[in-house]
């Protein structure tokens, strides 16, 4: 019926109304102004279906739906995929969560899926971006834990408490039951490249504090030389390759986030180290950097620098919840003056010591100027913006470990609302802690 002309399907309707009496009696009984506006829905509907602007809202909507498996097969990419959409899609999100997996099945990811998963994409032939999301928000369950008002900071409030089925069954498996999530990326990468698709984009989603379930090892990603953008959450809990030096490997990278978060129990105090040695080696492509700490990570300001001289280019810079142990601010700033940015973020800085058995914390607003006479932050780069959410810094400056805050990360300074440098958005922890975007 939906491919039938318009003019065509009126008649139908029109003589369905006139001679054609239903067994309900439906339309015999209605008035002639309802007949008509049974016409007009029609037409809204067409009408709906041929907007571009409507059908284009649609295919946002279809490319940042994470598409999740049922069983063995993927339902809505399949759907998808035989629809006049497909081609027209230029991004897939794709989750790693699998309900009601088969009993006793511990592996789900395997060549067999790889295969089914590879010919369902060979239909979308615009796509250049993949999100994949380890896990989803409806999958993190809240957890049996003490009691909040004793331990309201210290104990993780949510954790992958995956729900059961009356049989106490798993209904959800991150993965597979028994090895977890470490190869669904590998065969989700390899069912792409397959495919034929080289995917300039691959992003992992945040999540605030709990990054660390979102955490992937970033292993399979070498594989995939076309990469220009990526952004995805390193875990010390989970994986060990916590340092950068594999990004040597994408050459072609021109846009690198990565997200550095720690596993419910990791004790604090440990300086995070992103490169192993100071490197000789280069990424002349790299025009923009962004790097996010959590309330659990110290870092020098030598190590800083000398990640910074792998990326001789480097337009843009962002910093996002930075505590320096050793090192200052407005030094390090210092130094990266000369490479003359366009754009420069620094969200939370703050500095960090360890005194015995506490953490110290020190928030960095911008000072600079009783050290250096001619000292002004906005002309550290053409582009300057520095926002205190204080969703990681402590009252009184003393730090414990905290699995509550949920941090915005840089869309912050993407907000309309947020000035340049000297504007400061007082609210902007409030808005997104409540979830008000």
């Amino acid at each position: 019926m939906d491919t039938l002309p318009q003019e065509l399907v009126d008649e139908i309707f029109e003589h369905l109304v006139e001679h054609e009496h239903p067994i309900t009696e439906r339309f015999s009984t209605i008035t002639k102004s309802s007949k008509q506006t049974i016409f007009a829905a029609r037409r809204v509907c067409r009408g709906f279906r041929d907007s571009k602007t409507l059908k284009n809202h649609f295919i946002t909507l279809l490319e940042q739906t994470p598409l999740t498996r049922f069983g063995w097969g993927f339902p809505v990419l399949e759907a998808i995929s035989l629809s006049s959409y497909a081609p027209l899609l230029r991004m897939l999100s794709i989750s790693g969560v699998t309900y009601r997996p088969k009993p006793m099945d511990g592996r789900l990811w395997n060549m067999d899926f790889q295969n089914y998963l590879q010919k369902l994409l060979e239909a979308f032939t615009s796509v250049q971006h993949l999100r994949f999301y380890p896990v989803t928000p409806v999958t993190l369950q809240p957890q049996t834990c003490p009691n909040p008002a004793i331990f309201p900071r210290d104990i993780p409030p949510i954790y992958l408490d995956f729900s059961r089925g009356p049989g106490h069954e798993i209904y959800v498996t991150k993965g597979d039951p028994e090895s977890g999530d470490h190869g669904v990326l590998k065969f989700v990468i390899l069912a792409f490249k397959h495919a034929g698709i080289e995917l300039e984009t691959l992003e992992t989603p945040l999540f605030g504090n709990r990054a660390c379930y979102c955490a992937v090892d970033p292993l399979p990603v070498l594989s995939v030389q076309s990469l220009r953008r990526l952004k995805f959450n390193v875990s010390e809990d989970t994986h060990t390759h916590n340092h950068l030096p594999w990004i040597f490997t994408l050459r072609n990278l021109e846009v690198l986030e990565i997200a550095l978060s720690h596993g419910p129990g990791v004790e604090f105090g440990n300086t995070q180290q992103l490169l192993i040695d100071k490197e000789t080696r280069t990424m002349p492509r790299m025009k923009d950097f962004r790097l996010i700490g959590d309330n659990w990570h110290m870092f020098n300001e030598s190590d800083i620098l000398d990640t910074l001289s792998v990326f001789p280019n480097l337009e843009n810079l962002g910093l996002a919840y930075i505590m320096l142990h050793h090192g200052v601010w407005w030094s390090l700033l210092r130094q990266i003056k000369p490479r003359q940015l366009k754009r420069l973020w620094l969200l939370d800085p703050g500095y960090a010591s360890v005194a015995g058995d506490q953490v110290l914390m020190l928030k960095y607003n911008g000072d600079g100027k009783a050290i250096q006479r001619d000292w002004d932050l906005s002309t550290m780069a053409q582009d300057v913006r520095l926002i205190h959410t204080d969703a990681v810094y402590e009252p009184f400056g003393i730090h414990r470990p905290r699995y509550d805050f949920q941090y915005p990360g840089f869309e912050v300074f993407e907000e309309g609302g947020v000035e340049r440098l000297g504007q400061w958005w007082d609210d902007g922890y409030n808005r997104w802690s409540n979830g008000v975007s």
